[in-house]
């Protein structure tokens, strides 16, 4: 909290200085009560901001467990389907072993075969009559080697089908595990948010009196502060769960080095679990390809067609939407199809550095844990993206969520 405080007190003076400008040139009584007063109205609410960002964060790793169970199940239903022929299959090559062992046991044959192994006249006749019983051995000997291998193709089915059994009870563990992760910062959000509001008030008056000014006015200066604080950004989530990040691409075009944020950021408790990440990706191509002006608008109308629909997590429109949520349906929209997830996204299409994003390219952005966020570019420094449970699909600057990580080209 210490540090929390440290790195907030340069923006409070900031924000102070701009909150203050119009008001009456009057020394403050008491100014350390003054400056902690509004470290502790910016921190309240960078605090309840950064719960909502952790929250959208962990809706990614829900995402990717909700896709990993889904593929664990086709793949059951299409094992379940091979087990059953596959278990057909050794049903007929046990009736057909054991019909020959029947009639190895009630006719007489073979008997008389090796009887007259016996009564061999000459090693002519000898070698005629083993040639014959051997072939009627070898012909059994078949039948149960191919009976084996059945049982064995059963077998190796089975296991998959236990596999696949086994991931699939691991993803619905960790989809609930992040939806309890996710409902229980919200709610903290909420708590926080409600809780917020009260104090505010309390701390306003506290202000006014101290600066000899109305209640009205300082309301007004803080209300100014406030917007530009949430219009500064978010922080990141933190980068401490067990998740293995892609590797950081390198272009041959050399990338902006990422600014230090302008507003705390406060540390947050680590996501858990980690849902699936993405595998390491390749370095962007040097050179990629202007995007496909047709394909890019289409995609941006959707998604601004989108703006003012409230974000929520897991969801994929058409009424609200998650980040990656968002992108796929805008993505869609242009005739493009790609997976559910951020990461999976990232993957799935031509990386560029994130220097050379053009309008259309997607952004995302990504800490230890992996891809957490992604947002269409619209050019000028602006994105449009469904950002957290506390704001709605909206445009806003690039650096709002800190520069962005990895670029991608869909068209």
């Amino acid at each position: 909290m210490a540090a929390r405080r440290v790195l907030a007190l340069p923006l409070v003076a900031a924000l102070v200085l701009l909150g203050t400008a119009a008001a009456p040139s009057v020394a403050a009584p008491d100014e350390d009560r003054v400056a902690a007063i509004q470290v502790e109205l910016v921190q309240s609410r960078q605090s309840v901001n950064s719960l909502y960002a952790e929250a959208a964060a962990l809706a990614e790793q829900f995402n990717g467990a909700v896709v990993a169970a889904e593929a664990a199940e086709r793949e059951l239903a299409e094992l379940d389907g091979r087990i059953a022929q596959a278990e057909r299959e050794l049903e007929g090559e046990r009736a057909v072993v054991e019909e020959l062992t029947i009639d190895q046991l009630t006719d007489q044959r073979p008997v008389a075969m090796f009887q007259s192994l016996l009564t061999a006249e000459d090693p002519l006749q000898l070698l005629e009559r083993s040639s014959a019983y051997a072939s009627t051995q070898d012909a059994m000997a078949g039948q149960i080697a191919q009976l084996e291998a059945k049982q064995a193709v059963v077998r190796s089915v089975r296991a998959q089908a236990a596999a696949a059994a086994e991931r699939r009870e691991q993803a619905v563990e960790q989809q609930v595990a992040a939806r309890t992760r996710i409902e229980n910062l919200i709610k903290t959000a909420e708590q926080r948010q409600e809780a917020l509001i009260a104090e505010r008030g309390d701390l306003l008056a506290e202000l006014a009196r101290l600066q000899n000014s109305t209640v009205e006015e300082v309301t007004q200066r803080q209300d100014r502060i406030d917007e530009r604080l949430d219009a500064s950004g978010v922080a990141p989530p933190s980068d401490t769960s067990s998740g293995h990040a892609p590797a950081r691409p390198q272009p041959s075009t050399p990338q902006p080095s990422t600014p230090q944020p302008s507003s705390p950021r406060p540390s947050t408790p680590p996501p858990q679990p980690p849902a699936p990440q993405p595998s390491q990706p390749s370095p962007p191509a040097p050179n990629p390809p202007a995007p496909n002006p047709s394909q890019v608008e289409t995609m941006i109308a959707f998604a601004e067609r989108q703006l003012g629909k409230p974000y929520q997590w897991g969801a994929a429109g058409p009424n609200a939407f998650d980040c990656s949520g968002l992108t796929m349906r805008a993505l869609e929209a242009a005739g493009k199809q790609v997976p559910r997830t951020a990461g999976a996204q990232y993957n799935a299409l031509r990386k560029i550095s994130p220097a050379q994003r053009q309008r259309g390219d997607l952004l995302f952005y990504a800490n230890g844990s992996g891809i957490y966020h992604v947002a269409i570019y619209l050019g000028g420094g602006r994105m449009i993206h469904a950002p957290n449970s506390s704001r709605p699909v909206e445009t806003v600057a690039v650096s709002w969520m800190g520069e962005p990580t990895y670029a991608a080209r869909p068209f």
